[in-house]
């Protein structure tokens, strides 16, 4: 009898044999637990991620600087105005004076004349703005004695004054066409006579004169097709009478020219009218 040798079959790797001798062997397998792939984030999209989130993060607080921009940049956030209309001073008595005829009262009579405007306004806040202005005003003036009871001779005399205001918009300025508003404001005023030869002969020529000056007023602007508008205003600016340089009487126990400068307040009053020009930087 010939006798065949049967190769021996291994088991799995991972098995378990159950049984032994000749008899048939079973193999069971060892269940392995899944195995999970985890891929690992490339610096790459990492970057990505993060460029997106700061275009996010910059995109909310680029929005309220967006709004600050757009107020910025309102058409009328700047405005430009030529305003002409017709001024008058209310008349005022000096006190005593030296003349050519002696001591006499003095009276300072103006007539109403011409008044031109230049101005720049920012609008500032919804409801504030901010003017620098330049007027004059021609407003011929006679300096006479009220004792001799002739008449005074005439000189021309102009009003300059510069003055920036606080503007006041109850409504706010960036709403509708029709946008009234308040102002008030510090500035400077001088009186400019020029003499003649009749003021000379009575020792009452009239020299420039500064004086600090408050202003108020009120108007309207009407907003025409951009970037015209209408502009219609009262003001009335507020100074120290003028005494223009005119030598005064002394009083007892004083020297020459020692009297006191004139006092009380001369109001000079302007009613206008003209455009406006708006535009934005």
């Amino acid at each position: 009898m010939t006798a065949f040798a049967y190769p021996r079959r291994e088991p799995p790797r991972g098995s378990t044999t159950v049984g032994s001798g000749r008899a048939p062997r079973i193999f069971v397998s060892r269940t392995e637990p899944p195995v999970t792939l985890t891929r690992k984030s490339s610096p790459r999209s990492s970057f990505l991620g993060r460029c997106c989130l700061a275009l996010v993060l910059a995109g909310g607080i680029a929005q309220p600087v967006r709004g600050q921009a757009a107020a910025d940049s309102d058409p009328r956030k700047w405005e430009f105005s030529f305003l002409a209309g017709t001024g008058f001073l209310s008349d005022r008595t000096l006190g005593p004076a030296a003349s050519g005829n002696g001591s006499a009262l003095v009276r300072l009579d103006y007539d109403a004349g011409y008044s031109l405007a230049f101005g720049v306004i920012e609008n500032l806040a919804e409801k504030f703005g901010a003017e620098m202005r330049y007027g004059i005003g021609s407003l011929p003036v006679a300096a006479g004695s009220l004792t001799e009871g002739s008449a005074a001779p005439k000189q021309a005399h102009h009003v300059h004054g510069l003055v920036y205001s606080l503007i006041v918009y109850p409504q706010g300025w960036r709403r509708g066409r029709l946008v009234p508003y308040a102002l008030a404001g510090l500035g400077a005023s001088l009186f400019q006579p020029s003499g003649n030869a009749d003021g000379a002969s009575q020792g009452l020529v009239l020299k420039n004169h500064w004086k600090l000056a408050g202003e108020m007023g009120g108007g309207v602007k009407l907003y025409l097709d951009p970037p015209w508008g209408l502009r219609f205003e009262v003001r009335n600016r507020i100074t120290g009478v003028p005494d223009y340089g005119h030598p005064r009487a002394p009083s007892q126990g004083e020297g020459p020219g020692s009297a006191p400068p004139a006092s009380g307040r001369l109001h000079h009053w302007q009613f206008q009218a003209g455009f406006t020009y708006n535009f934005a930087p």
